[in-house]
């Protein structure tokens, strides 16, 4: 998955962070670890086990369309996730089918705003309002994720 961005113009998206120190992080840059090697930043390696998730101050998703913005107001609220399906003939191919960034918004109920890059329409959502809880779908077509997970995601809610 190591980018150069050109998958940007291959219909594909990718995230991008400013933390409060005013450091930027994005997937589409290229990190090294002796494990791994040379790999892309990972939201899960690089977010969420350092602590720098809970130092995000503004996500934005960089899509064919453009770029969308979420200013993240707490701690620990801003999360990315993309959506798959495997090919069921074929092996272990996935098909992306979104790329999703949000912010809760209310750490109670799970309430949050999210912004859905959706690959097979190619078409960006903006301002989606949902629940971490019970994330819907955001067109027909498509399935409900319901609740996402809030460990993985880095998320701390009430």
């Amino acid at each position: 998955m190591i980018h150069t961005g050109s998958h940007i113009l291959e219909g594909f998206s990718y995230w991008k962070v400013e933390l409060t120190s005013g450091k930027e992080l994005t997937e589409d840059a290229l990190s090294f670890d002796f494990i791994r090697g040379i790999r892309n930043i990972d939201w899960a390696l690089d977010l969420v086990s350092t602590g720098d998730v809970g130092k995000i101050r503004e996500l934005k998703l960089c899509t064919p369309h453009g770029v969308a913005s979420l200013p993240i107001l707490e701690p620990y609220t801003a999360f990315q996730l993309k959506v798959g399906t495997k090919v069921l003939l074929g092996g272990s191919e996935r098909v992306l089918q979104a790329h999703i960034i949000g912010r809760v918004d209310d750490r109670e109920t799970g309430k949050c705003t999210a912004v859905i890059w959706d690959v097979i329409e190619q078409k960006l959502y903006l301002d989606y309002s949902t629940s971490i809880r019970n994330f819907k779908r955001w067109r027909d077509g498509v399935s409900d994720l319901g609740e996402l997970s809030i460990s993985v995601l880095g998320v701390r809610l009430a």
